[in-house]
């Protein structure tokens, strides 16, 4: 122990630190010739060969088409032919009648047997009485047609139905020859009176003569009146004359 306390210290601390730089200095440019030599070799890159590198994918190229409209050969348009009109032949169309009221019917039969009333004294028994009956004139030309006028009263005490009440028109000889309806399927309450103003249409009495005029109803439906019926004169007979041209 006293012997190394004998050595000189500062010689050997200046040894160690010039060892320590000497170190330092080689590690410097070991480092250094190190870098250099790293800047300056030469990188090698690798060589690959084409052939050996094969595709992964190989692209084909597609070509967009745009479509391509080939215009259609021209066609002459056929030109329009007339269609023929279609024609109709008329149809024949029936004129409206008007219906007078009351129902104008087809001549009923004069009655059966009736009574022998005078012009002025009517049948005393019946549903109707207070019989009023006149023709306008009493002598036309052939074909004009006849006014007449009467009025009838229902003298029961119930309402009193008829088919029909009109004028019957006799020839010389007792024929029925016309019977003009007024009221056609009617009816007259307790003590109604109707008073009615009528015609025998032209043309129906063409023929020159003396003709008679009753004032006539029938108590039957009316059609039962069209083939019988009760058929009375209410009236006596008118005289009607026809002139001769």
């Amino acid at each position: 122990m006293n012997k190394l306390n004998d050595l000189p210290i500062v010689p050997i601390v200046i040894a160690g630190v010039l060892i320590l730089a000497g170190c330092g200095l080689v590690g410097g440019v070991a480092a250094l010739t190190l870098g250099v030599f790293r800047q300056t070799a030469p990188v090698s890159e690798p060589t690959v060969s084409l052939a050996e590198v094969e595709p992964t994918a190989q692209a084909t190229a597609t070509a967009l088409f745009e479509p391509t409209f080939t215009p259609l050969p021209a066609t002459d348009t056929p030109e329009a032919t007339a269609t023929p009109e279609v024609t109709e032949e008329p149809t024949a169309t029936t004129e409206p009648t008007s219906a007078p009221a009351p129902v104008q019917t087809s001549a009923a039969p004069p009655p059966t047997d009736p009574p022998a009333p005078t012009a002025t004294s009517p049948p005393e028994t019946g549903p109707l009485g207070q019989i009023s009956f006149s023709l306008q004139r009493t002598s036309i030309q052939p074909g004009e047609q006849v006014i007449f006028n009467f009025s009838v009263t229902n003298i029961t005490r119930d309402t009193l139905p008829f088919g029909f009440l009109g004028a019957t028109v006799l020839n010389a000889e007792g024929a029925n020859v016309n019977f003009q309806p007024s009221w056609t399927e009617h009816s007259l309450e307790e003590d109604e009176t109707l008073t009615h103003q009528d015609n025998i249409k032209p043309g129906v009495l063409t023929e020159p003569g003396t003709y008679t005029v009753y004032l006539t109803v029938c108590y039957s439906p009316a059609d039962e009146c069209q083939v019988g019926g009760e058929w009375v004169f209410l009236s006596g007979p008118v005289e009607l004359t026809v002139i001769q041209p």
